[in-house]
């Protein structure tokens, strides 16, 4: 997508995650929580991190979440193929969560995308999960499944915090070694 895309050609991104105890956090993760959305949990804040501080701009009849990761994660400097400061940003929030569902060490540096189920995060009651894009939905354009970005964020969800049977959890359950039941 060209830099000078209009406006509706932009797509704002949040992280969720679990909740973090804040006396357990460093502050950088600490302090991208607010305390709305942040599950039922005595543990301290978590879920939607309020909007990162970069937008993406896209071609609504061309660019497919597959294609999206590209600039999120990527910019070409003099030739030479870097990581972008958001990516850097999103990857240092990775690093700082836990693994709840024991995920392996590549895995966890990975994400998935996600839309928040309603236009106004903000007010949604606590325990609101986003809700994850299929992995084989990744080839549909996201103007299919964001048809109004400035109404609505894309999340990123980091894959620790996405059970084995695919959901967005808030905690694993006591005893529940699989995740299944979280």
């Amino acid at each position: 997508a060209k830099p000078d895309a209009p406006p509706e050609h932009r797509i704002t991104l949040r992280v969720w995650r679990h909740p973090v105890a804040l006396d357990e956090a460093h502050s950088y993760i600490g302090g991208t929580a607010t305390p709305w959305s942040c599950g039922e949990s005595t543990r301290g804040h978590g879920g939607l991190t309020p909007r990162l501080d970069a937008t993406i701009p896209f071609t609504p009849e061309k660019t497919t979440f597959e294609r999206l990761r590209i600039p999120i994660e990527t910019v070409n400097v003099k030739g030479m193929l870097r990581r972008t400061a958001l990516f850097q940003e999103i990857l240092a929030v990775m690093l700082e969560l836990e693994n709840p569902h024991d995920y392996p060490p590549a895995q966890s540096l990975a994400y998935r995308f996600a839309i928040w189920p309603d236009d106004e995060p903000e007010k949604s009651p606590l325990g609101t999960k986003p809700d994850l894009i299929p992995k084989e939905a990744e080839g549909d354009l996201i103007s299919k499944w964001l048809p109004d970005p400035l109404a609505r964020d894309l999340i990123i969800v980091p894959q620790t915090q996405i059970d084995r049977e695919d959901r967005c959890t808030l905690v694993r359950c006591a005893g529940d070694e699989e995740g299944k039941d979280s």
